[in-house]
């Protein structure tokens, strides 16, 4: 597929994954977006891993401070006592049920399958492609980005280069008072900045040098074949599909008001199952 069909895919996966927090939904999205990922050869355990992390937050506080629900599993006490020692459990203390914790659990299948889409998407398409499709008449503006995403890596590179370069002359950087490691680390971004305008004063010489206007031209086109337009006419009508079963109701579920878990209906599963047709057959 081409850039724009894969931007169109991002946007339809990110909107079905905040419709709804149907658990048998995001269940199913993570295993289609898993396939997806192993056949393009992605490695799937550090971006679980990753998603994990991130879901610490959102799992902690759903379980341990959101106490809403009726369906008790146990009760956190307001003080924890050991032997004559008692500690106050403040904001902790409450009962823990099983609404919070299931709505825990959807959030984090919810931030993972977010970040799954992104991995699929980036590699899948490359920055340049993406800048291309900005309009005729903001080149300045694609320029900027392509060169901003181009010298960042460069720039963190340097900085940390320039921070070993430092450390080797008997600068410590984990210095126990806050001042002197900021100062430390203050002496550092100097030689950071003026790497970096070196580096952007060769590459605006390099553009004048080589007759750079300002007009924007295109030296490659984005190329439509009969699959991406089957692809992009099939992602219309999932999303379609997906809007109806919205407006429908088939995708709604709030633990906090229902434990029940409706069956899927044909239409519900149709729409999201068309997003995967498509992606990643040929784009490894």
């Amino acid at each position: 597929m081409n850039e724009v069909n894969w931007l169109v895919w991002l946007g339809l996966v990110m909107l079905f994954c905040t419709f709804t927090y149907h658990p048998i939904f995001q269940t199913l999205l993570f295993l289609a977006l898993l396939s997806v990922t192993l056949r393009m050869r992605i490695p799937a355990l550090p971006i679980v891993k990753a998603g994990f992390m991130v879901s610490l937050v959102p799992l902690f506080v759903n379980v341990f401070i959101v106490h809403g629900g009726s369906h008790v599993l146990f009760t956190v006490p307001r003080e924890l006592r050991i032997g004559i020692i008692s500690i106050p459990t403040m904001v902790f203390a409450g009962n823990i049920t099983a609404e919070s914790s299931i709505m825990g659990v959807i959030m984090c299948l919810f931030l993972v399958n977010m970040l799954f889409a992104f991995q699929i998407f980036s590699k899948a398409v490359t920055y340049d492609s993406i800048l291309r499709l900005l309009p005729s008449f903001l080149p300045n503006l694609s320029l900027t980005f392509s060169v901003a995403l181009r010298f960042t890596p460069q720039v963190i590179s340097d900085h940390h280069r320039i921070r070993d370069v430092q450390r080797s002359r008997g600068v410590r950087f984990d210095k126990a008072r806050i001042t002197e490691a900021l100062r430390s680390h203050a002496s550092t971004i100097t030689p950071t900045v003026l790497s970096s305008l070196e580096r952007a004063f060769n590459v605006a010489e390099s553009m004048a040098c080589r007759g750079y206007a300002g007009t924007r031209t295109r030296y490659k086109t984005t190329r439509w074949s009969s699959r991406d337009w089957l692809a992009l006419t099939a992602y219309f009508t999932a999303f379609s599909l997906i809007l109806y079963s919205k407006l429908i109701g088939s995708y709604d579920f709030w633990p906090y008001e229902s434990l029940s878990v409706s069956v899927p209906n044909l239409t519900s599963l149709l729409g999201p199952a068309m997003l995967f047709v498509f992606a990643g057959g040929d784009d490894e």
